[in-house]
Formats: structure tokens, sequence, C-alpha cells
């Protein structure tokens, strides 16, 4: 039986499969997988991969992300046992660590974000609470259908997310009606006295920490005001050029700082009882 030849693409999901590389490293693993390809072929097939959302890149660094790999669901063991995810694993902050990650663009720096969020959100116990703020809600926009899959996959969760959106605008609102159900609660108009372009979310000890430019934030909150629909909503943002911008995510662990944030958001909802707060 004649086996298909494995391409470039499929032999570096494989090699990033258990750690992060370069690019040349690649290169030098490819060749002695016996795909021997030059530089040019394999910066492309990382291209196609980064843009299709299976692996990310953080600095020099690729890795594969973790939301795609839950949505591929076919690797030899369970991902909740997976310890050696790459450019980004929990285990390797203690209390009190934090690690700093710079981006260009929004869409990527949404793309990492999640990869994080759904790491820290998954390594909850069930029936915890993860608290969330956003001053706009803009990746429903930005990153539609990935935005559309998070609201569904935590509506639907056995943990509950408790999802706070500093700006009241239409845009937020609208956000509001149309996703929150289930054990995914969202409040709209508290800013918690955050700075504008701020983004939070707190999984027990670990905070991710997302900060825009005021200039692109002050953007948002101007398009979101007008009742508009998602593809010119898309179009306008594009013309703002707010696509491009320098984004800074922070990821720590501290355990006095996570306390004092999640009281602080969490005190404008409603917690059953069936959910326990980590901090109690």
């Amino acid at each position: 039986m004649l086996c298909a030849k494995e391409t470039v693409e499929e032999a570096i999901i494989s090699l990033l499969r258990n750690k992060e590389s370069g690019g040349k490293q690649l290169r030098t693993d490819l060749k002695n997988r016996g795909i021997s390809v030059s530089s040019q072929s394999v910066y492309k097939a990382l291209k196609k991969l980064i843009s299709e959302e299976v692996i990310l890149k953080n600095g020099t660094k690729y890795g594969l992300n973790y939301v795609w790999l839950k949505r591929l669901q076919k690797f030899s063991k369970p991902l909740a046992d997976r310890q050696d995810f790459s450019l980004f694993n929990p285990s390797d902050l203690s209390e009190g660590e934090h690690d700093v990650y710079y981006f260009n663009n929004l869409n990527r720096a949404g793309a990492f974000w999640m990869h994080v969020h759904q790491l820290l959100l998954d390594s909850l116990q069930p029936n915890q609470v993860a608290v969330l703020y956003s001053t706009n809600e803009w990746t429903s926009i930005i990153r539609q259908r990935e935005d559309i899959e998070w609201a569904k996959t935590a509506s639907e969760s056995d943990k509950l997310t408790l999802f706070a959106i500093g700006e009241d605008n239409y845009h937020n609102q609208l956000y509001k009606k149309e996703r929150a159900k289930d054990n995914l609660q969202i409040n709209v108009g508290q800013t918690h006295n955050f700075p504008t372009g701020y983004y939070l979310n707190v999984f027990n000890d670990y905070i991710v920490e997302v900060i825009l430019p005021i200039a692109v934030e002050n953007k948002l909150a101007r398009i979101f005001k007008q009742p508009t629909d998602k593809i010119s909503l898309q179009n306008e943002l594009e013309e703002a050029g707010v696509y491009s911008c320098k984004v800074k995510l922070v990821v720590k662990k501290n355990h006095k700082l996570a306390q004092k944030l999640f009281s602080r958001i969490s005190k404008d909802f409603y917690i059953p009882k069936a959910y326990s707060n980590p901090f109690q």
C-alpha cells in the first residue's frame, strides 16, 4: 500500500507537538526527518499555519495553538493531561512571577490571548469561577468566528464565567444580548476604575492583562456607539487603523492581587451556591 508523503506543514505540526522551536531549528529537524526544503519553503509553511491559527509565534519561536488542539481532538492522550504546551505553560510561573508578550497586530494578539486564556480556563476545577473584564468587546468583530466558538464553549462549560464590559455603548449591549447565556454572565457599564484600554482575566491565582493603546481604544469606543451591522463595523475598524497597533500581554501568578481583582469584579454578579469562590 502506498503512503501519502508527509507535507511540510504536517511535519512542522508534528515537530511542534511537544516543544516550541525557531525557524532555523525547524528546517534542521525537517531535514533529519527526510524533508529537505529551502528556508523560504519553511517560512511559507509557517506563515500559512499562523494565518490558519494552527500555530502561534512569540518572538522568534513557534508553537502549537492550544485552541486548535482542543478543536482537533485527535491526539493520543487527553489535552487535560498534557503539560508540554509551548510558548506558554502555567506551571512555568511561580508565585510573584510574570511573563510579558508584545504584538504589533490586534488579531495575532487575540489569537495568543485565547491560547493562554483557554489553557488557564481548562486548568480550573469544575464549578470554579473565572472573571473577565474588557473596556470594549472587539473580539466579536475582529475575531468573530473564534468569539462565537468561545462564547458557546463558556456558556456550556462546567465552570462559571463572569464577564464585565466597561464601556456602555450600543455594540457592548448588543454583545451581552447575543452572548450571555447559562454559565456565561455578562454585565455592561461598570469600569471598576480600570484604565481605558485595559483587559483582564483572572483564573484562580493567574492574571492575564491585555493593554491596548488609548488612541486605539478611543477609536473603538467611538465606532461602537452607533447601531451598525458587523460587516460595516469591520470596515470602519479597518479604516480607523485599529488592526495594526501595539498590544502588550502580561501573565502573572499573584494570589493576593488575583483575590483583590476577583472580588472587585465578581461583586456585581450573582454566583449560584453550586459554584465555589476560589478565594474562600
